[in-house]
């Protein structure tokens, strides 16, 4: 907390929410964790951290979409892309929201997924549209998740010496549920 102390002394607390819009494109899932126990405790402000979530959640789903517009001269992405996400061509085309929404929830599948959307030249404003529904509901579920085992994990951690531990914990649990999780909505596909 000495961090985000200094940060909120010298005027440059817009740094930790271009940290967390950033770290939004690099992975997702434990970003959303980590601002929505930061909000909890009350590190972070809820309305500039959610919105700068939201932003990094959308510019992750974009740049991916682009670069599957664009991806023709890199073989080995193609060939991993193509691998994951190829058979759900009709999926993408005539169902994206499930997709989109579905993939959220998958671990290691959703990107694929968004490159393949760009590969198949789906219109821009269908996957705009499924897009931002996708994200704000696959937001909305972590973050209330995240929230709500936050808020039992602070409880918890008065009765307990782990309390530096109490991030990676939650964390842990998550990516459990999401795998878990994962396989169950994968046979939807």
């Amino acid at each position: 907390m000495d961090v985000v102390n200094y940060l909120q002394t010298h005027d440059f607390y817009i740094l930790v929410y271009v940290f967390f819009t950033l770290g939004m494109l690099a992975e997702g899932l434990l970003f959303a964790l980590t601002v929505m126990f930061f909000i909890n405790i009350g590190v972070v402000e809820p309305l500039p951290a959610l919105l700068s979530v939201g932003v990094g959640a959308m510019l992750e789903q974009w740049l991916f979409y682009h670069v599957g517009t664009r991806l023709t001269n890199f073989p080995r992405i193609t060939n991993w892309v193509n691998r994951v996400a190829q058979k759900f061509d009709k999926h993408i085309q005539n169902r994206t929201l499930h997709t989109l929404l579905i993939s959220k929830f998958v671990y290691g599948f959703h990107r694929a997924i968004l490159i393949r959307s760009g590969m198949l030249k789906l219109p821009r404003a269908q996957f705009f549209k499924a897009s931002v529904i996708s994200t704000s509901l696959w937001l909305l579920v972590i973050g209330a998740l995240s929230y709500y085992f936050s808020v039992y994990l602070i409880k918890f951690a008065k009765y307990s010496n782990l309390v530096d531990a109490l991030p990676f914990i939650l964390i842990a649990v998550f990516l459990v549920i999401e795998r878990v999780a994962g396989k169950y909505f994968k046979r939807w596909l």
